[in-house]
């Protein structure tokens, strides 16, 4: 079952306490290069096709691909 995918730019960075540290989550989103992999199967480059081990497809640039996460010390 496909789920609507959700825009990065809907989703909001997150800066979380970790007593000693600071860690930020901030979402990643699909951009123009990414589609050459990621995007609708007719995009998708026929090399990428052949090396693919079945990665996810079908995004479409500014959608949610994952997180960044960083911490730093106080």
């Amino acid at each position: 079952e496909e789920t609507p995918a959700r825009r990065a730019a809907d989703v909001p960075a997150v800066v979380v306490d970790l007593g000693d540290r600071v860690g930020l989550l901030r979402p990643v989103a699909i951009t123009a290069p990414c589609l050459s992999c990621h995007g609708a199967a007719e995009r998708v480059l026929p090399e990428v096709k052949l090396a693919s081990d079945g990665g996810p497809t079908a995004y479409a640039e500014g959608d949610l691909r994952g997180f960044f996460w960083a911490e730093a010390r106080k």
